[in-house]
Parts: C-alpha cells; sequence; structure tokens
C-alpha cells in the first residue's frame, strides 16, 4: 500500500542519515586517533623522565628553600649531574 511506502522510505531516508552521520564520526575519529597516537608517545617520554624530574623537585622543596637563587642554581646544577652520572632520565632544564 501507499501508506507502507512512504514509511519504509522515510525510514530508509532515516537510516542514510545515520549512515552518513556515523561516517563523518568514523572519518573524524580517524584524525583523532593520529593525534592521540602523537599525545601517547608524549607522554610515555614524559612518565619515562617522571622519576629524575621527581627526585629534582623533591630535593628543591625540600633543601633550597631557605638560599637565594644563585646557590639554588647551583644546588639544582648539581643534583641534575648526580642524576645524570647515574643515568636516570630527567627533563634538560635550561638554567
Amino acid at each position: 500500500s501507499v501508506g507502507e511506502k512512504n514509511r519504509l522510505r522515510a525510514e530508509a531516508d532515516q537510516m542514510q542519515m545515520l549512515l552518513e552521520r556515523a561516517n563523518k564520526l568514523v572519518t573524524g575519529l580517524a584524525g583523532e586517533n593520529e593525534r592521540w597516537q602523537t599525545s601517547i608517545g608524549h607522554f610515555q617520554g614524559e612518565l619515562t623522565r617522571c622519576l629524575g624530574d621527581s627526585l629534582v623537585g623533591s630535593a628543591f622543596l625540600s633543601y633550597a628553600g631557605p638560599f637565594d637563587t644563585h646557590y639554588r642554581s647551583n644546588l639544582v646544577s648539581g643534583w641534575l649531574a648526580a642524576i645524570k652520572e647515574e643515568q636516570l632520565p630527567f627533563t634538560v632544564l635550561k638554567l
């Protein structure tokens, strides 16, 4: 019947619209996947350096507070040299 035909046509149109939206979503997520992979690599590098960075940060908070900037810089340089000597990964700082 005509009513059944119109209902099926409307349902087909709606399914076509849903497929187009799903395609747009999948295409958009493919680009996000590339960005996420780049971010994962960046975060893995940060995680690797976390040990040395935490060591310097905690040492700074514990010991460097009462000293002036020049002495603090010398302390941090010494700590970074010790960390490098022990071959612990850390973020390279420009002092």
